[in-house]
């Protein structure tokens, strides 16, 4: 989870509860995480639909859609209760190991 979530609470016992809170919504964020999936899949038919270039104002269109799709990115990002809050904001794909001896 991302510390983004508690960043506003400063009292480690109330940011406990929160956190319990959010992680009991995971249900929520799950379907969530899949309604805002389908809405990116509706919007990939229409981006790429060749119909899409036959309009004089197709680029401010295509500037939509690229708005369109980065807010989708980001809102998947926070709600994925998986992700670690790494200081260069990419999840974690390796674990350290021990130092050689």
């Amino acid at each position: 989870m991302y510390t983004k979530w508690t960043s506003h609470i400063s009292d480690p016992e109330e940011k406990a509860r929160f956190e319990n809170q959010i992680m009991s919504a995971r249900p929520v964020l799950e379907r969530l995480t899949q309604l805002i999936s389908e809405d990116e899949g509706s919007l990939d038919k229409v981006e790429l639909s060749v119909k899409q270039f036959e309009v004089p104002n197709w680029d401010v269109r295509q500037a939509f859609y690229n708005g369109s799709r980065a807010s989708y990115k980001s809102l998947m990002k926070l709600i994925d209760l998986d992700q670690q809050d790494l200081s260069n904001d990419r999840k974690l794909t390796f674990y350290p190991t021990q130092p050689k001896r």
